[in-house]
Parts: structure tokens; C-alpha cells; sequence
């Protein structure tokens, strides 16, 4: 019997994330989108696409729509095999009131195992993340209106402790008080885009802020 464990996981196949390619999307709809990027504990990442800030303030509680993901995701994980392959997973809200979830499964191209000399049972790694697409948009948006959450996970079952936590809604407040504090250029106006990234290696800071129809502006140094 091979037991599943996770360890060692890597971008690999959902590179997408941090490739302005996202699951599902043509890479025009977000072209002119504000991005911003977090790392979240445990090696867990959120990369979200807004249109403008008044967009991302108005889904900024993220963690509520991820509480529908988790309720949803149980009603069809009993029916799903236990896998080290990578799955992608874009869930978003329909017109009609109801949810939309898309499951895409990766095949692994290998397997990698652990042996241990103290049991007889191998274990068998997952290396890939999986990624949680959730689209929001208005009733009445336009398709490069919509706000795009995308989480790169250990495993999608990581989403439930993100929401314990708050993880994700935290980030998002504070990169809102910082787009707030940002000197030199409005960028509630809805004419700029930027990037924006919070990590532990870059700490919490600004590039590409730019007019959408005009050249690069300026990088600006970390906040906090």
C-alpha cells in the first residue's frame, strides 16, 4: 500500500500563475489589470488580476467566496480518486445565483517515491500545487472587467485554513491601505496599473505603476 504525503512542491505546471497566463483566460483580458502577488503560509501563493482598486474593494472579502468553494468542493471530492497530480480548479458565480466549477486534472509525467528503511511501505510524493482560479465580476461586466483570484496550493484543501486564518483577506487590506498611502500618483485613479507584491523576500512594495495609455513610470521602494 503507498501512502500520498506532500512535500517538496513546486510551480511546475501552474507556472501560469506568475505568467499572466491564467486557466481559462486569454492573456489579453488582463493585459492592462493592476497584479498584485502574496505569499501565504506554508508555501501556499495568491496572484490576483482587478481591473482597478474601486473593483478589488468591492471582492476584497475574498474569504467568504472561498467558504462556497470549500462547501462546494466537498459535495464532489468524495467522487474524486487520491492523487499526486496537479489539479486546476476555476470556480466562479453565475447569473442565475448559482456556482460554476471547473476541475482540470495534470497527469503526472513521473512518480516520485520515498523509501525508508524503518517501514516497508513506500511513499509516494505529490510535486506539483494545485491551482484555485475564483473569477468575480459584476452582473453586468464585461469579461476584462472581471477580477481574477488565483491561488497556487499545496492542495486545494488548503483554502479551508485559509479562511480560518483570514490569511487571504489580510493581504488584500493591506495592500489596499497601501495603494491608499502610495505618494506621487493617485492610484485609485482608475487610469494607472501596477504591480504590487508582498513576500518575504521583497517585502511589501510597488513596480510598473504606469498611466494604461502611456510608458512605464516608476518602481517604488517597500512599504512597512
Amino acid at each position: 500500500m503507498k501512502t500520498f504525503i506532500t512535500t517538496m512542491l513546486a510551480v511546475g505546471i501552474l507556472s501560469h500563475a506568475f505568467a499572466q497566463n491564467i486557466p481559462g483566460t486569454k492573456p489579453w483580458v488582463v493585459e492592462k489589470h493592476s497584479r498584485y502577488q502574496f505569499d501565504l503560509e506554508k508555501g501556499n501563493k495568491l496572484v490576483v488580476y482587478a481591473p482597478n482598486v474601486r473593483s478589488l474593494q468591492q471582492f476584497q472579502n475574498i474569504d467568504s467566496t472561498l467558504a462556497l468553494f470549500i462547501r462546494d468542493f466537498k459535495k464532489i471530492k468524495t467522487g474524486l480518486e487520491e492523487t499526486t497530480n496537479a489539479r486546476t480548479v476555476i470556480y466562479k458565480p453565475l447569473s442565475n445565483g448559482q456556482y460554476q466549477l471547473d476541475l482540470k486534472e495534470h497527469t503526472s509525467s513521473q512518480q516520485r517515491f520515498q523509501l525508508r528503511p524503518q517501514s516497508p511501505e513506500p511513499l509516494l510524493l505529490k510535486t506539483s500545487q494545485d491551482t484555485l482560479l475564483i473569477v468575480q465580476n459584476e452582473k453586468s461586466a464585461v469579461i476584462n472587467e472581471s477580477v481574477y483570484f488565483c491561488f497556487v496550493l499545496n492542495n486545494l484543501e488548503d483554502a479551508e485554513g485559509l479562511v480560518e486564518t483570514s490569511t487571504a483577506n489580510a493581504h488584500l487590506r493591506k495592500a489596499l491601505e497601501d495603494v491608499k498611502k502610495y505618494t506621487g500618483h493617485d492610484l485609485t485613479d482608475e487610469r494607472f496599473s501596477f504591480e504590487y507584491t508582498d513576500t518575504p523576500l521583497s517585502g511589501r512594495m510597488f513596480r510598473k505603476v504606469q498611466n494604461k495609455k502611456e510608458d512605464f513610470i516608476a518602481v517604488h521602494p517597500s512599504f512597512g
